[in-house]
């Protein structure tokens, strides 16, 4: 079997976003098939993974769209170097011998939500000439892609050739499949430790960048239940964003103290088992793990 050198190129990995441990996983399975892989990201987060090499890039800048320039113009120096058989981004930039896209079409949501005129800014110009560069019919990239509604929004819009495009079936970790880790007595202290009786509802959400994820809707939406069972919920939210700001708008509805926030967790089938209830109201999606998990 040939053994190949591949660089993956991530803007920021952080354990847990969806994302960053899609990328992990295909990594790790590279490394164990004998290839040797280098990710190279502007950060790491998390614990360091043995099987893979991690190489820091400078990527600082005063905007994200200003840092995405410059993860660009290092794939395109990693390509000059060829010191590398294929380069798999998992963020959209020109030049990418694979990527990997765990983002919605871009255009096609600006044309849904009538906002088409945000192209016209620094922005979103950026990112758009960046998805045509990976999706353009000029392009010679490789995709791949977990959701068949996506695929035929790139397509649509840019033409994609449809050889170019494969369709991965969606995957979790298997430890989420385990049997219960919280037998009898165990799930109820669980709950306990997160604040929620056994006479009370676990409503529970999982991701990171609350805002997309509709952190907000989920909090108007238990506000506006009838009061009777209002004040049996206890929302618990797993993951990493900005909690002041949603802590605001719960306390405003009346629910402050219905409310907690854990942080990132590694003992996510917990949450799982011990919730009586997931709810996902997320802006944008694309094949968001959480459901497949739950």
């Amino acid at each position: 079997m040939t053994k190949y050198k591949l660089a993956f190129v991530i803007q920021r990995y952080f354990e847990f976003g969806g994302l960053q441990r899609n990328m992990r996983r295909f990594a790790v399975a590279c490394a164990q098939a004998g290839h040797a892989v280098t990710v190279f990201t502007g950060r790491w987060e998390g614990p360091p993974e043995p099987l893979v090499k991690v190489e820091a890039i400078d990527l600082k800048s005063l905007s994200n769209h200003g840092a995405i320039r410059k993860m660009e113009d290092f794939a395109r120096g990693l390509r000059q170097k060829n010191e590398f058989d294929c380069i798999v981004g998992f963020n959209r930039i020109a030049g990418l011998d694979v990527y990997y896209g765990g983002d919605v079409c871009l255009r096609s949501n600006l044309e849904q939500q009538g906002q088409l005129w945000r192209r016209f800014l620094p922005r979103y110009r950026t990112y758009l000439r960046m998805e045509e560069a990976v999706f353009g019919p000029s392009s010679n990239t490789d995709i791949m892609l977990i959701s068949v509604t996506e695929a035929e929004k790139f397509q649509r819009i840019y033409k994609t050739e449809p050889d170019r495009i494969y369709l991965l079936p969606p995957g979790i970790n298997r430890d989420r499949l385990a049997p219960s880790p919280l037998p009898g007595k165990k799930r109820s202290l669980f709950r306990k430790q997160l604040g929620v009786q056994d006479d009370e509802l676990l409503i529970l959400t999982v991701g990171s960048s609350f805002r997309t994820k509709g952190i907000d809707r989920a909090i108007r939406a238990i506000a506006s239940l009838p009061e009777n069972i209002r004040k049996r919920c206890r929302y618990v939210v797993v993951g990493l964003g900005k909690e002041k700001k949603f802590k605001g708008i719960a306390k405003r509805k009346g629910i402050g103290d219905r409310i907690s926030f854990t942080g990132g967790r590694r003992d996510i089938s917990n949450f799982y088992h011990a919730a009586d209830l997931l709810i996902h109201p997320a802006r944008t999606e694309n094949t968001g793990n959480t459901l497949l998990e739950a």
